[in-house]
């Protein structure tokens, strides 16, 4: 994909993984967040690591939560 890197695209990406988390589709939310949390781009990694903890929180996996944040 020649435009996944483009911030339209990226928020996108944040925009399905959000529809997804609020949807409770944990699973396909998470893929979508830890694959934004591996950009090399620090505000979209932190952004992507702090939806990961929302994501464990909202699932009820504390500790889970604490470790990513």
């Amino acid at each position: 994909n020649l435009y996944k890197d483009q911030s339209e695209a990226v928020e996108a990406r944040f925009g399905i993984g959000e529809t997804f988390m609020a949807q409770k589709v944990y699973d396909q939310a998470g893929e979508i967040f830890l694959e934004l949390a591996e950009s090399p781009n620090p505000a979209v990694n932190i952004r992507a690591e702090f939806l990961r903890g929302v994501l464990e929180i909202r699932q009820e996996n504390n500790e889970a939560a604490r470790k990513i944040f």
